[in-house]
């Protein structure tokens, strides 16, 4: 599996880092364990990581190391990265979460919306849940999904989901409150200009799931 392989590769990352942490840390294991929650599964940004340390730190005391890893990560990887490589490397899996050719884009990003915001989901055969683990954004622990990492889950954050779902569907919002009140917040459908829009959007859709049908024809009955 490909997710086994890229295990491999962090390991191997992180081992031959390790003669160079060990120069800089009083536990070079202990450093360790805190650049994993922020890298698990990416050998690019396991090294990246890595790298960073080496730059910037020249000694970090016992019980620093989770306080030293999140500052280097935050101003160097997230808030304003200028690493081409890790750019490139986002870039690339939000586009293909946002341009997927296997799944609607909208119901795949609104799937990783949900395992973010309760941190872990059931994980079930469907596209969207395979597809998220295809792309290496998710992981799955025993039969639960969560993020990957925590680089990804601080970049593809909250407020990036929902401005993205909202680029994808307008009535995003809507669709999301009206589906969590188990379908019955008829408050929340469409009317007039918006919901000529939203079926205009839905004729070009050949693959437009069930819910999302059923939520353009309770907003045509209820108009």
């Amino acid at each position: 599996m490909r997710c086994e392989e890229y295990k491999r590769e962090v390991a191997e990352v992180l081992k031959g880092f390790s003669p160079q942490l060990r120069v800089i840390a009083s536990s070079h294991l202990n450093l360790i364990k805190e650049i994993l929650p922020w890298t698990r599964d990416q050998p690019l940004l396991t090294k990246k990581v890595c790298q960073l340390l080496i730059e910037f730190e020249s000694q970090i005391q016992a019980g620093e190391e989770a306080e030293k890893v999140e500052k280097l990560v935050q101003n160097h990887l997230i808030d304003n990265c200028q690493d081409s490589e890790v750019v490139e490397h986002l870039k690339e899996i939000g586009d293909r979460l946002l341009q997927n050719p296997d799944c609607d884009p909208f119901w795949l990003l609104r799937s990783y919306q949900q395992i973010w915001h309760q941190g872990q989901v059931d994980k079930h055969d469907i596209p969207e849940h395979l597809e998220l683990l295809k792309l290496g954004l998710v992981d799955q622990k025993e039969n639960k999904l969560i993020i990957c990492n925590k680089i990804y889950k601080n970049f593809f954050n909250m407020k990036w989901a929902e401005e993205k779902l909202i680029f994808l569907r307008p009535y995003a919002n809507k669709i999301i409150t009206w589906l969590d009140s188990n379908c019955q917040d008829k408050s929340q459908l469409l009317k007039g200009e918006e919901l000529k829009i939203a079926l205009e959007l839905a004729s070009m859709n050949k693959s437009l799931k069930e819910q999302e049908s059923d939520f353009l024809i309770e907003s045509m009955i209820w108009n």
